[in-house]
């Protein structure tokens, strides 16, 4: 960072060394300016995505901005992508609607003043960039991710699953959070719903199904074994596949949100 400001020397460089990782919350006492912008070491912008996030800042009726994003490593890419595929029509199509939920910390941009009021990024869940875009939203001020603005962001191999289900526990929490806010916007109310029951609810089909055509075997026979194959044959198909992945992940981040409520910071 410091060898970049050399090269820059006309921007201010504010330089905060920290022991302890603690996220992007405890960073905004520093902040003066008219927009706030947060990004991640692992994501990789276009040379003109501050230009995109703030001119649609320039709306009076848009608060927060974020991103889409492209995975990197094509190793895991494949598998990320196509999960991704649905993920940002759906980012786009509440964006379009009124405001989305779901924000990505490798770009999001927001008024300073706005973020101020709805008292910042939360210190108690990772998930804050998200919450406190769901905040603004609730306030009337539409929280969106343009379909003109991507990034690329590295996927580990190694840690694919684990760094999944870690975002699928942190998102858990913002819903559970947000969902028992007094504050509704008509505007945003069946976008949370859907989202929330998409992050809480909807999971457990998939768990509640395949129990009962396993407990079913033992009394149907050729029946339950029929619709079994017919379950994994299934698996062959893509968007079948990235949902199940996406179910498992889900799952195994609302179990994880049972015994822990750490923050893991990436």
């Amino acid at each position: 960072m410091e060898k970049w400001a050399e090269q820059y020397s006309d921007l201010r460089l504010k330089l905060i060394r920290e022991e302890v990782c603690r996220g992007k919350a405890y960073a905004l006492k520093y902040v003066n300016g008219e927009v706030v912008v947060i990004a991640d070491s692992d994501a990789f912008w276009p040379s003109d995505a501050i230009v995109k996030a703030v001119k649609r800042l320039s709306d009076t009726s848009v608060g927060a901005v974020s991103c889409l994003k492209k995975p990197l490593k094509p190793s895991v890419a494949e598998v990320e992508w196509g999960y991704r595929q649905y993920y940002n029509v759906l980012r786009v199509a509440e964006s379009k609607a009124y405001s989305t939920t779901i924000f990505h910390g490798e770009l999001a941009a927001f008024k300073a003043g706005l973020l101020k009021d709805v008292d910042g990024f939360p210190t108690d869940m990772e998930a804050y960039d998200s919450y406190a875009a769901t905040k603004i939203a609730l306030m009337g001020f539409r929280a969106i991710i343009p379909d003109d603005l991507w990034i690329e962001e590295m996927v580990s191999k190694e840690k694919y699953f684990s760094w999944r289900v870690r975002r699928a526990h942190h998102l858990i929490q913002h819903f559970i959070k947000a969902l028992r806010t007094e504050k509704t916007h008509r505007g945003l109310k069946w976008v949370l719903l859907a989202e929330g029951s998409l992050h809480l609810v909807n999971l457990w089909i998939l768990a509640a199904t395949s129990l009962f055509i396993i407990s079913a075997i033992a009394y149907h026979g050729l029946a339950s074994w029929t619709i079994l194959t017919l379950e994994l044959l299934l698996l062959a198909l893509k968007p079948y596949r990235t949902w199940v992945t996406t179910q498992l992940c889900l799952i195994a981040g609302a179990v994880r949100n049972l015994y822990t409520k750490e923050i893991a910071w990436a």
